[in-house]
């Protein structure tokens, strides 16, 4: 897999999880979120060597929180184990992810159904907030 294929499925990745934020948080926030553009990113991409990092950002702009990793390189770490290039992983910190993947941006569904608006899956318990695979809309 080359850089710009990673690329594209990135940025599909970013589009299909910000739609479903927008639809997720102008039903369930009403009185918050009523008012903002359809076009509000509500993820953003920020750089890294190994990992992407996704941060979320709220209507005015500012930084809130890491929302989730994306690999960019083939690795393995004493810490984190291996991992794959286009592995989405939940933030263990600000810098650094958790350890395990949680879905992939190669899947057929651009690794959203691993997502919902708060984050990547847990790997077991934990609650559901996935966001509903009819709201993928590539």
């Amino acid at each position: 897999m080359n850089n710009q294929d990673i690329n594209e499925r990135i940025e599909n990745f970013l589009q299909l999880v910000n739609q479903n934020m927008h639809n997720y948080h102008s039903t369930h926030f009403v009185s918050t979120y009523a008012k903002t553009a359809e076009d509000h990113q509500y993820v953003i991409a920020d750089t890294g060597r190994k990992f992407l990092r996704i941060v979320n950002v709220d209507p005015d702009g500012n930084v809130r929180s890491v929302y989730c990793f994306i690999a960019l390189v083939d690795g393995n770490t004493k810490s984190m184990g291996s991992y794959s290039v286009g592995d989405i992983m939940k933030p263990a910190t600000y810098k650094a992810p958790a350890k395990h993947s949680r879905g992939s941006v190669l899947a057929e569904d651009f690794g959203v159904s691993c997502v919902g608006p708060y984050g990547p899956d847990y790997l077991s318990g934990g609650g559901n907030y996935n966001f509903s695979p009819m709201t993928v809309t590539a």
